[in-house]
């Protein structure tokens, strides 16, 4: 009985952390903004360097901006090849 009101305490205060979140810790509608991922990937045929769309969103105009960027594989040289307010789609 002992060990089941450990567990029941130790659960209780478990959940009462799990509960009491700050509201940072939360995304704001306007952390999309702050956000970037990678689409259409695309592998040299000899594997030294990768090419990639950068995805962003733009505050000013709310929309995704998309822009040309390329890496080797090793991880240097990471630059963008075509970038602007314009999008580029297809590397």
């Amino acid at each position: 009985m002992k060990i089941f009101l450990t567990a029941m305490a130790l659960f209780a205060c478990a959940a009462t952390a799990t509960g009491t979140a700050r509201a940072q810790d939360f995304l704001d509608a306007l952390d999309i903004f702050g956000l970037e991922y990678a689409s259409d990937v695309q592998i040299s045929p000899d594997g030294s360097q990768i090419v990639y769309v950068r995805v962003s969103q733009d505050i000013m105009t709310d929309r995704a901006r998309r822009n040309i960027w390329i890496i080797n594989a090793d991880g240097s040289d990471h630059r963008a090849i075509a970038s602007g307010t314009s999008n580029y789609t297809s590397p």
